[in-house]
């Protein structure tokens, strides 16, 4: 007898396919969980509505902010893809309606800034591209053009389509008219980018890519992004802004175009999203001559065949990143393929030494950001394409505290030579355990594939049962005991997976399933004595 676990939480999703590169606990179907949980598997947190009422006409919320305008006094600001900017007192009726009458169907970006100086108004800066960027100053009813003294490139239909902060000021660029010029306004006011104010404009190497699409300010620089490559950054050492320029980073990575390709995830590393859709780590790093170093995630978890053959590239435009620093987690927003729309998340989860990827596929995201709740803890918020805001990542299992949805998850095909060598002769499998945490009177079905076929489904309950196990989580964890519960299984093969599917309001809490087996093509006694090392 034999016996070896497959850890259902250590992983997360793969693309390989080479036995020689996947670990037994790899998953190849990884839908709606979260790994954040006391490094277990779990299902992903529900979903509730904030406003109860669809927006009028029922739009896209295509943008969305957590503003505040004064320290005591939270706001939340969104854009809809028919021209219309909203703000809501935090009720949920988003009864004031800034501005109306904007470009639709415009990718929309919205930057805080102002408070320059004593007694001067936070404000938040809007741009989509094609109208004048719309400021709201204060807790103001309405949103206004920006002032007169916004770069004289800007105007008309010639507006930027990404800002961000730099140093004290506002940066922005893209506009049609010249979208190789980054734009930089004075200290002093965040609305004024005349020269005379200390205003600047920087040419970024004229004729390498299409055009800018995305900036931020992060690991003490200002740098910027084409499409569909050039990286580059702001050289601001001199003490005056006259002697500032332009250096490139590299050419070999760009960004989707979309100002929301980018998000820093620490103090040391940038997220961002390539023109051809991979997720590029930019980190700090003091030994390289450039001080960064660059890693594909998507290349080193062999997730490009995963990627095109999942997601719509051809929308990455539409697509978000946002960083949801509670649980580590960088979060994408993505369109399945032919849906027309952005249905998908991919969850990159930061929290392990190695980063997990999963799938959340219950919800349209057409927009993502985070907002401070009520235990000023940052969650993310969505925005939908039929007038809904939502929150997600909530207590219960339910979409809007009602309807259920499925969590899906799939272990690749093992057959436990990564564990040992010799576990990769024919086997006899017969006993399948299942370590959870106690989460209710509730099942998990798991089907058992041997060799890909169908050798059926056992039932796990999840209630109080089975062997308690010699360890308990830490009581901020609840304190609730590990159980083990054993079901018989039977099949020959070389090869195991496993297929969880939840489909009701519960919340099964997993661990790690031991599978029994008795190795077929050798010595009997040899791997009795190997097994006894490894039972448990």
């Amino acid at each position: 007898m034999a016996i070896a676990a497959i850890p259902l939480s250590n992983y997360g999703l793969t693309g390989w396919v080479d036995p020689a590169k996947i670990h037994t606990g790899d998953l190849i179907k990884a839908d709606n969980i979260d790994l954040s949980y006391g490094h277990m598997l779990q299902k992903e947190g529900g979903t509730i509505k904030v406003n109860a009422v669809a927006i009028s006409g029922s739009p896209s919320i295509v943008a969305g902010f957590d503003y505040f305008p004064v320290p005591s006094t939270q706001r939340r600001v969104i854009a809809t893809s028919d021209g219309r900017l909203f703000k809501d007192d935090m009720s949920g009726t988003f009864a004031t309606t800034l501005k109306s009458g904007l470009a639709a169907d415009q990718i929309v970006q919205m930057i805080e800034g102002g408070a320059e100086s004593q007694g001067r108004n936070k404000k938040l800066f809007i741009c989509n591209g094609s109208d004048p960027v719309q400021v709201l100053s204060g807790d103001a009813a309405t949103t206004v053009n920006i002032g007169a003294n916004a770069p004289a490139d800007w105007t008309a239909t010639n507006q930027p389509t990404f800002l961000f902060k730099f140093r004290n000021t506002l940066a922005g660029g893209g506009n049609v008219n010249d979208p190789y010029r980054v734009y930089i306004s004075g200290a002093a006011d965040q609305e004024d980018f005349r020269a005379i104010s200390g205003g600047i404009t920087l040419s970024v190497f004229p004729g390498e890519g299409q055009r800018l699409v995305a900036g931020i300010t992060a690991l003490g620089k200002g740098y910027l992004w084409k499409y569909p490559s050039g990286i580059y950054f702001i050289l601001d050492d001199d003490n005056s802004s006259g002697n500032w320029v332009i250096k490139r980073l590299t050419g070999e990575y760009g960004a989707a175009p979309t100002p929301h390709a980018v998000a820093q995830i620490d103090q040391g590393t940038i997220a961002f999203l390539s023109s051809a859709g991979d997720i590029i780590l930019m980190q700090e790093t003091p030994g390289r001559l450039t001080g960064v170093e660059f890693v594909n995630l998507t290349k080193a978890l062999n997730l490009r065949t995963f990627m095109k053959a999942t997601f719509d590239l051809a929308r990455l435009n539409k697509s978000q990143l946002r960083w949801y620093p509670d649980k580590l987690q960088l979060h994408v927003l993505l369109s399945s393929i032919n849906s027309g729309k952005e249905d998908r998340r991919m969850i990159l989860d930061f929290a392990d030494e190695k980063t997990r990827v999963h799938v959340s596929n219950k919800d349209t995201n057409e927009a993502l950001w985070m907002e401070l709740d009520a235990n000023r803890i940052e969650r993310p918020i969505i925005g939908d394409n039929i007038g809904f805001v939502r929150k997600i990542d909530q207590s219960s299992r339910t979409l809007e505290g009602a309807s259920a949805y499925t969590m899906s998850v799939e272990t690749v095909a093992s057959d436990f030579s990564d564990v040992a060598p010799e576990f990769s002769v024919k086997k006899l499998f017969y006993r399948l355990h299942l370590e959870y945490e106690i989460s209710g009177n509730s099942d998990v079905a798991i089907q058992v594939l041997i060799d890909g076929h169908d050798k059926g489904t056992v039932i796990f309950n999840q209630a109080a049962g089975g062997s308690v196990l010699p360890f308990q989580l830490d009581q901020f964890l609840s304190g609730n005991e590990i159980r083990r519960r054993s079901r018989d299984i039977a099949g020959e093969g070389y090869y195991i997976a496993l297929r969880i599917i939840e489909t009701t309001t519960n919340n099964p809490r997993l661990a790690r399933v031991w599978i029994e087996f008795e190795p077929l093509e050798m010595a009997t006694h040899a791997w009795r004595g190997f097994g006894s090392n490894l039972n448990h």
